[in-house]
């Protein structure tokens, strides 16, 4: 008793495919080992902790740059002192290689590879930003 899909033209019986599976579960998942479980993630906790963690940190750095940057001051209407012209560039800087490291070290590995992604496109967005600030 099968019927082909709606729209697909051929028959998909009614486990096609999914031989492997059976009815006991998923113990044979052998194509999903890389998956690390069925989390949605695909192995990736460690990756969203570690972006997690620079999101905050970068956070954190951000406020002292915004607050000695001239531009934002004149904005306000206040002045840097002179000794702090300084902090925003310096710290700015290290929020970029720091904060941008994941998406540099990406960057590489895909231009490696030959394969642009989305590391390739953030990383362009954050170093055209901090060369135009």
């Amino acid at each position: 008793m099968t019927k082909p899909h709606s729209g697909h033209g051929h028959d998909h019986g009614p486990h096609s495919g999914h031989e492997q599976h059976e009815r006991t579960g998923h113990e044979d998942h052998g194509g999903h080992a890389g998956h690390m479980g069925h989390c949605g993630r695909g192995g990736h906790g460690d990756h969203v902790a570690q972006f997690r963690r620079l999101f905050w940190v970068n956070l954190v750095l951000a406020v002292p740059v915004v607050a000695f940057s001239p531009m934002f001051a004149m904005i306000l209407g206040y002045s840097v002192p002179g000794w702090a012209t300084w902090i925003a560039p310096v710290i700015g800087t290290v929020m970029y290689v720091w904060g941008g490291s994941p998406f540099l070290t990406g960057t590489v590995s895909e231009i490696k590879a030959r394969k642009p992604g989305m590391m390739l496109l953030i990383a362009l967005g954050i170093t055209v930003a901090f060369l135009a600030s």
